[in-house]
């Protein structure tokens, strides 16, 4: 008689067991760790491709700005990580497409407001996510870019360069209108290429004007876009009588005199009045449509990416102080080297120099680019710095400083090669911004009242936000590498 023989049942019991474990082990990290990490490749991506619909607006803005044709790229969408035994969901992806067009209308004017068709289309991207449930479809509209959540929330993220001179009754306004025309519709992963075209410009004063243009955005957004912190406050600017949103128009009603101004800006194709050199969109004013401007409806002489706005009627006149991309050049050997004491300077034109350290006045540099290619990026004003929807670019290991009396940073982008400080005494306006320092290096904001919503800040070290008043970080992203204090 034969006993069992069981002398492999223990060896196959622990493989069993270990089995069991691995399986578990793929299984867990099937249903939770690949989702965490392909939620976070997404949610990149959404910031990213936020950014490439400022990048876009800011193109179509100088287009309308200073006559520059110009492209931008949008990312559609993001692949994930390769794996080798787990499993992926489709890449993320997306689609960019503009709407029909819509009909811009001014009453009381001659009725022929822009060169060609008084009608505008708007851009929106929509992304098609598997993991990240709450992204935003971002939509470009009337020269200012928004978030819309599912929920209906919707939060600005530039400024409009639409009103100006509203706030005083003085002074003549100014309604800068962009009559965008292309037709797009492209979805993917891939990154595309948006190429913007200037055209021509019509201009006309109108007493009394309803202006009334295509919109998704609410009223309130309106009002933030321009400037204010609801629609009660932009209408008890001077120039403003209502502003209201019904089935998809925006009606805004003024008061007093104003120069309309119409700019023709093709996307993908030919303005359809052609292409032509136009004119700087109009400045001026304070608060609304980001309280300042490009300078005036007239051009500057060639060379000159800035001039001294002597009068303080935001536009550039033929007897004030024209200045050149090098005598913002720190390092140069002639010249003001950035000092513009006692100035009020408004730049226009992009610039790149050795070296960035100027004081003056006040600044206002919109939609612009100033870049410091081998140092600092130094700026001082006494009264007001306006850099919204600008790139400040400083050099690897060199700091960016900003100080005012206040400080416009809305919607622009703050790259440092070293740490940020912005340091005016007064209100900090950094919503919708992006800023970045250099690993170690440290981001500073101190000031009045600081809003930083919607904006997104990442330290090589740590986020120090300091405010005597009021500090808004709604909707921020703000990451670090020492962590974050508000004070």
């Amino acid at each position: 008689m034969f006993r069992d023989d069981t002398r492999g049942q223990s060896v196959q019991v622990g493989v069993i067991i270990l089995f069991s474990f691995a399986i578990i082990a793929f299984t867990s990290y099937q249903a939770v760790i690949v989702p965490q990490q392909n939620q976070q490749v997404e949610f990149d991506h959404n910031q990213a491709v936020q950014r490439d619909i400022v990048d876009t607006r800011n193109t179509i803005v100088r287009a309308a700005n200073a006559g520059e044709n110009g492209a931008s790229s949008i990312q559609l969408g993001e692949n994930f990580p390769a794996r080798i035994f787990a499993l992926n969901a489709p890449s993320a992806n997306g689609r960019f497409a503009t709407t029909d067009r819509g009909d811009i209308t001014v009453t009381n004017s001659d009725g022929n407001v822009c060169p060609g068709p008084d009608q505008t289309v708007r851009a929106s991207y929509t992304p098609n996510y598997s993991y990240y449930n709450n992204a935003p479809t971002t939509k470009y509209e009337n020269t200012f870019v928004f978030n819309e959540f599912d929920d209906g929330t919707e939060r600005v993220e530039t400024r409009a360069r639409l009103l100006f001179g509203e706030d005083d009754a003085s002074t003549t306004g100014v309604v800068n209108l962009v009559a965008l025309f292309g037709d797009t519709q492209q979805s993917g992963t891939e990154s595309i290429s948006v190429d913007l075209y200037s055209g021509t410009t019509s201009s006309q004063t109108v007493t009394d004007p309803v202006v009334t243009l295509p919109t998704s955005a609410e009223a309130p957004t309106w009002a933030e876009a321009l400037g204010y912190e609801s629609v009660s406050d932009l209408e008890s600017a001077p120039g403003v009588d209502g502003l209201s949103v019904a089935s998809g128009e925006v009606t805004i009603d003024l008061a007093g005199d104003y120069d309309i101004v119409c700019t023709e800006v093709g996307m993908d194709s030919t303005p359809p009045s052609g292409l032509a050199a136009i004119a700087p969109i109009p400045g001026g004013g304070g608060g609304g449509g980001g309280g300042g401007g490009g300078g005036g409806n007239n051009p500057l002489p060639e060379n000159a990416v800035a001039f001294d706005d002597a009068n303080t009627n935001g536009q550039y006149d033929s007897d004030e102080t024209t200045y050149e991309e090098s005598d913002f050049d720190g390092n140069a050997n002639t010249g003001p080297n950035g000092d513009f004491s006692g100035e009020n300077i408004v730049l226009r034109k992009d610039i790149s120099v050795s070296k960035i350290d100027m004081s003056a006045v006040s600044l206002t540099a919109n939609d612009v680019s100033i870049d410091a290619t081998n140092a600092g990026l130094n700026i001082g004003v006494d009264e007001t710095l306006n850099l919204a929807g600008s790139t400040l670019t400083s050099a690897s290991g060199k700091q960016t400083t900003l100080s005012g009396g206040s400080a416009d940073i809305s919607g622009a982008t703050i790259d440092s090669g070293s740490g940020v400080k912005i340091e005016p005494s007064g209100e900090v306006d950094a919503t919708g911004a992006t800023i970045t320092s250099a690993q170690g290096k440290q981001i500073t904001l101190t000031g009045g009242p600081i809003d930083t919503s919607g904006a997104t800040i990442e330290s090589g070290s740590g986020v120090k936000v300091k405010s005597s008043q009021s500090v808004d970080v709604s909707d921020a992203r703000i990451t670090s590498a020492r962590g974050n204090r508000y004070l």
